[in-house]
């Protein structure tokens, strides 16, 4: 219980966290003592109490974009490019 308590102590905007509910949210502000308020999508901002957050979680990465392919120079082979 104490470690749940660090951790909602620690919270500050930018952290990706889970609620107990499962909502996925990124912290927006954390300067209140018993609240913190929560983006769960682009420009909706919530405000839940601390105990709420149930853990931090890694924000997903971008997906990598698929790596274009370029034509072979054959000419290092002798073979022109066509």
């Amino acid at each position: 219980m104490q470690e749940m308590q660090q951790l909602q102590q620690s919270l500050e905007p930018g952290d990706v966290v889970m609620t107990t509910s499962g909502m996925r949210a990124t912290v927006v502000d954390a300067s209140y003592e018993e609240t913190v308020d929560l983006e769960i999508a682009d420009g909706v901002v919530t405000t839940w109490v601390r105990a709420a957050v149930r853990e931090k979680v890694n924000p997903v990465a971008p997906a990598e974009e698929p790596v274009e392919e370029t034509e072979k120079d054959d000419s290092a082979n002798g073979s022109p490019r066509t």
